[in-house]
């Protein structure tokens, strides 16, 4: 039975795939975090275990006292947790200093993100911007290419990690921490850019410009920055990062690089292909990136900070990685990548 782990953009499902007797529990017929949730909503279940109890307890008897060892609660105990109560901690602890600062520059809002060191600012692009050939007139240019990325785009608006983890052969399976984590990421990056989008409040294309006529619902909230931009980005930098460190090879090793830059380029197609649906401008995906390149090593510092609960899903994620010993030889391909708007005019 085939474990669906990415139907959602994270990519994360606790409860796809795994509510039957599956092959990865074979005697229970649901995982840890199911048996707490969906299974109880079972009344034939509920029965057979008031009926199943009632049969095995016999007489009461006095409790047993309870033996504190003084470890239960401490960071090293986060795998005990269910990996919707883990997730919930990781991201917490991911982007916990995240603050926010209004600003105005040249009569245009300004917002600014500071987190972990890191530190990036966007200001709202005018009307006149929006309205350029390099901008509007590009989302329209793009609309031909819409039939040719149809089920790319349809996929991308909730999953991402497929297109990364089709470089590296990402296993929901075997690779279950390292899909953890990008999880994380990707929720810690949605809980950055958002506050972006609300400071800024930048119309959508369709908003500006009747002929746009999107090929997907548009969006409930703002257009800039791009937020499939800043997280396919960010998943993708954060990828590269844990595979240089569990591989141990320098960021300049050419067989390395091949593979990086595979990864970095299913970012920057992710974030063409809204430009592609008409729900987002070029420079949407532009800011998405500089947000991306803020966030990025600011999410790395902090999984690398030793004792803590983030450094544990770290380590855990490297050491799926490990088995492959060397790194493997990279496909023959191109040398430079397109940029998210260069595969199509700027015309209609």
């Amino acid at each position: 039975m085939a474990v669906n782990f990415y139907n959602t953009r994270s990519g994360a499902n606790t409860r796809s795939g795994l509510n039957t007797r599956s092959h990865l529990n074979t005697r229970m017929g649901f995982t840890d975090d199911e048996f707490y949730t969906d299974a109880y909503h079972s009344p034939y279940l509920a029965d057979a275990l008031i009926t199943s109890r009632e049969g095995v307890i016999g007489h009461a008897e006095d409790p047993l006292p309870f033996d504190h060892d003084g470890r239960f609660g401490a960071n090293g105990d986060v795998f005990r947790w269910a990996g919707e109560v883990r997730r919930t901690l990781f991201v917490g602890e991911l982007a916990h200093d995240a603050k926010f600062v209004d600003g105005v520059v040249d009569g245009q809002p300004r917002a600014t993100l500071q987190i972990n060191g890191q530190t990036v600012s966007l200001t709202r692009p005018t009307e006149q911007e929006l309205n350029a050939s390099t901008e509007i007139g590009m989302v329209l240019g793009n609309a031909k290419l819409r039939r040719e990325r149809e089920a790319e785009i349809h996929v991308q608006t909730s999953d991402l990690l497929p297109f990364f983890g089709s470089v590296v052969n990402l296993n929901a399976e075997r690779q279950k921490y390292t899909v953890e984590l990008l999880n994380v990421v990707l929720d810690a990056t949605v809980f950055c850019h958002m506050p972006l989008k609300h400071r800024l409040a930048v119309r959508r294309p369709s908003e500006i410009e009747p002929r746009v006529q999107p090929m997907l619902p548009v969006p409930g909230h703002g257009s800039y920055p791009s937020g499939h931009a800043t997280e396919a980005r960010t998943l993708a930098l954060v990828l590269i990062e844990l595979l240089q460190a569990a591989w141990k090879l320098p960021s300049h090793n050419a067989n390395f690089q091949r593979w990086s830059q595979q990864i970095t380029r299913h970012a920057e197609r992710i974030a063409h292909n809204r430009v592609i649906a008409g729900v987002h401008y070029p420079c949407d995906s532009i800011a998405g990136f500089q947000v991306a390149d803020a966030l990025a090593p600011a999410f790395v510092s902090r999984f690398r900070a030793q004792g803590s609960i983030l450094n544990q899903l770290w380590g855990k994620a490297i050491r799926e990685w490990e088995h492959l010993g060397s790194l493997p030889a990279a496909p023959p391909g191109p040398a430079s990548a397109p940029t998210p708007a260069s595969e199509a005019d700027p015309g209609e």
